[in-house]
């Protein structure tokens, strides 16, 4: 696995969220300091605040680490991939019902079999069966790390 170089061209994404986060929290805890009304017997207890700012932090560290995956296998090359399952589920959200689709590849490198697994999510099942028809009729090609084929990603 390569490490990422202070020199990368994600190094202004990552400082950006960092930035973002803490200047929410700043600003966060400055208004509650400011325009919550005093109460000598209230304590100041922040502490309440720190489990969505927490939140806040894992998912952008997630959605920055998936754009950085699918960024850096823009370089990797491609193997043709054969569609082997795939499946629909559907779960509560709260955005009401969601269905997700579940694919799972096969592709080759150098007369070497290696698979992978593709997810989304759709707020419609026909959607979702529609792209898994299409994934089927015509699969795209893998983006596999040339110094790990094992890790890939389907691309679309």
């Amino acid at each position: 696995m390569t490490r990422l170089k202070l020199t990368s061209r994600a190094t202004p994404f990552v400082i950006g969220i960092s930035a973002a986060t803490l200047l929410f929290l700043f600003f966060a805890f400055d208004l509650a300091h400011h325009y919550i009304p005093y109460s000598s017997n209230r304590s100041r207890d922040y502490g309440k605040l720190l489990p969505p700012f927490l939140w806040l932090a894992g998912v952008s560290a997630a959605a920055g680490m998936r754009w950085l995956r699918a960024r850096r296998a823009k370089s990797w090359p491609c193997a043709p991939a054969t569609i082997e399952t795939g499946s629909i589920s559907s779960t509560a959200g709260r955005d009401g019902l969601q269905y997700i689709l579940r694919v799972g590849y096969w592709y080759s490198v150098n007369g070497e079999r290696y698979g992978g697994s593709y997810t989304a999510r759709f707020a419609c099942e026909s959607n979702a069966e529609a792209t898994l028809n299409s994934l089927k009729a015509v699969p795209p090609p893998a983006r596999y790390n040339p110094g790990d084929p094992a890790e890939s990603i389907l691309t679309g």
